[in-house]
């Protein structure tokens, strides 16, 4: 009975350190016991961010090359950026509402991702007539552009289209 009784406690010690190291005095998780991913947001004003566990590094909106900045400005005006972070070949914005730009160095974007629909001003013209002549009703709401000029477009229903760099539509999937 009584090593029963020293297991129980001890089980309750070890069931209390735990909780005391993950959670704050207000039941939150304490900001040591964040993982590498999980960071402080930035705002458009203050935007230095660390990104751990890849290549990315600290980057603010100010060192986005000047055309991305026009973009942000005119596209994405009034939007809380989350975080913004680079490697090597770009840099990538993130909205609160889990949206994301992606540019590259010379500030021209490679990746736009938004739930609720890429901005219209960001598809091409080509891309958003075969869009609405083949899926009518459908959203765009991811365009990569690939590096030989093509561009991969995802649509809210689940399809998945190429187009090579002179628009013409390669392949769509499910």
């Amino acid at each position: 009975m009584k090593n029963l009784v020293l297991m129980a406690c001890a089980a309750m010690c070890c069931a209390a350190i735990f909780v005391a190291c993950n959670q704050g005095q207000n039941g939150q998780q304490s900001s040591s016991a964040l993982t590498q991913q999980e960071q402080t947001l930035t705002r458009p004003d203050s935007a230095a961010l660390a990104v751990a566990g890849d290549d990315a590094k600290k980057a603010n909106l100010d060192q986005l090359p000047e055309a991305a900045k026009a973009v942000l400005e005119k596209t994405f005006a009034g939007k809380e950026v989350a975080r913004v972070s680079s490697d090597n070949d770009d840099f990538t914005v993130y909205y609160n509402t889990g949206e994301k730009v992606e540019f590259d160095k010379q500030g021209g974007f490679k990746e736009v991702e938004f739930a609720g629909g890429v901005p219209a001003s960001l598809v091409p013209e080509k891309i958003k007539t075969a869009v609405e002549a083949a899926f009518a009703g459908a959203t765009i709401v991811k365009l990569d552009k690939n590096d030989d000029g093509g561009y991969e477009v995802k649509l809210n229903n689940g399809k998945e289209i190429d187009f090579d760099s002179a628009f013409k539509q390669l392949k769509v999937s499910d």
